[in-house]
């Protein structure tokens, strides 16, 4: 349970103990345990890798777009962007909804 948030009665004077207010409960508003960040649930390292992993996907793209144009493949770029961005977006889903035992 998330602890209640103390505020003095008078603003300028500082965080003491007593004059308890209702609680706020951001941390546990929609399962997520963090005030601020609905990721923050998940480390540091973890929210860096998927990121990078959604850069060099984004990067693929627009290089993929190019080679296509540059090198006049008979192809739609899509067939090779649309799989890379659905199984990229079903593995960051599965990501987000797996829950610590």
């Amino acid at each position: 349970m998330a602890r209640p948030l103390v505020l003095p009665a008078n603003p300028r004077a500082g965080f003491g103990k007593g004059h308890a207010v209702a609680e706020l409960s951001w941390r546990y508003a929609a399962g997520v345990n963090s005030r601020f960040h609905p990721f923050a649930r998940f480390p540091r390292v973890e929210r860096w890798v998927v990121g990078v992993a959604w850069l060099l996907i984004i990067i693929k793209c627009f290089v993929v777009v190019w080679a296509i144009r540059h090198y006049q493949v008979p192809i739609h770029p899509f067939w090779i962007i649309g799989p890379t961005l659905a199984f990229a977006g079903v593995a960051t889903s599965i990501w987000l909804a797996h829950e610590e035992d």
